[in-house]
């Protein structure tokens, strides 16, 4: 029981006028097990100190992290896993950087004016701005990357397979593919959340129909900082794996295809059918994820000084 100051403490009016009989009366309802210390205090202490509530927050569990963005714009890994605090501060930087100067963009921030080159044979197949090429910035983690074939020797077409760090990345390069798209046949099947980026690794041979595949060798390691390729460490493309965070960059192309099925056709004639896609310049490894397997042309420098 709290205890009151004297001063404040009520005052018990003398019994006199009820006789000896009132007196003990009083006494007996004082000492009755029936008015127990909550009750005197509810009753004759109102100012009493509420009731000491226990904290319990260390032994509950913590909550679970969401499966997928509570929101299209949140940071999460699309694989669960953990980044740090380092990461997702140059995640927040680099996942919606507009850099005008050396033309770099991430898809949030494309800017108007965007049309096909205009020159045959060298950029009309390639998206541009000012004339230009495009570069686009594909942020994700690595769903499965094909660089080389089992043998070792070097694949005619390469491909990275990323899963965007924010749904709402994915959706933006579905739109604009989509908007570059004129076939409108049947449609391949797509993996929920995957952004595609390929790349022909072939050159002529002596004989005008011969193709022969080369190795891709644009990864660096932009582990410490992303910008200039100079700064950045090369390595083996085939070292990028399975959950690793990367910055695909990329041309948007388009080649040509058959009305019925978009098939590519491969000849000079006119602009009339094409599908869009994204072409891969080189892959910077932010952040080296799991090792653990999927189940399921020479590039100029375009970045600037700057280390994101």
């Amino acid at each position: 029981m709290v205890r009151l100051p004297v001063g404040l403490r009520p005052q018990r009016q003398p019994a006199k006028d009820l006789g000896d009989a009132g007196q003990r009366q009083l006494d007996d309802d004082e000492s009755s097990p029936s008015l127990t210390a909550v009750n005197r205090a509810s009753v004759t202490e109102p100012y009493a100190d509420p009731p000491t509530v226990h904290n319990t927050a260390k032994s509950m569990s913590p909550p679970k992290t969401p499966e997928r963005a509570l929101t299209p714009d949140w940071i999460l890994s699309p694989h669960k896993q953990t980044y740090t605090d380092a990461l997702i501060s140059r995640l927040r930087v680099l996942i919606d950087l507009e850099d005008t100067t050396n033309g770099r963009y991430t898809l949030p921030k494309l800017p108007a004016g965007l049309c096909w080159g205009t020159t045959p044979n060298k950029n009309d197949h390639l998206l541009c701005l000012g004339g230009k090429p495009l570069m686009v910035l594909l942020i994700g983690e690595v769903s499965q990357a094909y660089f080389v074939e089992k043998d070792g020797s070097p694949k005619k077409f390469v491909n990275v397979y990323i899963k965007a760090i924010r749904s709402s990345d994915y959706a933006a390069a579905e739109r604009l593919l989509d908007s570059l798209t004129t076939y409108r046949g049947p449609q391949d099947k797509k993996k929920e959340g995957v952004i595609t980026a390929g790349r022909r690794q072939t050159h002529r041979g002596r004989n005008p129909q011969e193709r022969i595949a080369y190795h891709f060798k644009h990864a660096y390691d932009a582990s410490r900082g992303y910008g200039q390729k100079s700064a950045m460490p090369v390595f083996a493309p085939e070292d990028i794996g399975y959950k690793d965070v990367v910055i695909v960059e990329a041309n948007v192309g388009r080649f040509r295809c058959h009305p019925d099925d978009g098939r590519a056709v491969y000849d000079n004639a006119p602009w009339t059918t094409w599908r869009a896609s994204f072409n891969i310049i080189s892959v910077c490894r932010l952040y080296r994820g799991s090792s653990e397997p999927d189940e399921s042309d020479e590039e100029s420098d375009h970045a600037g000084d700057i280390m994101l």
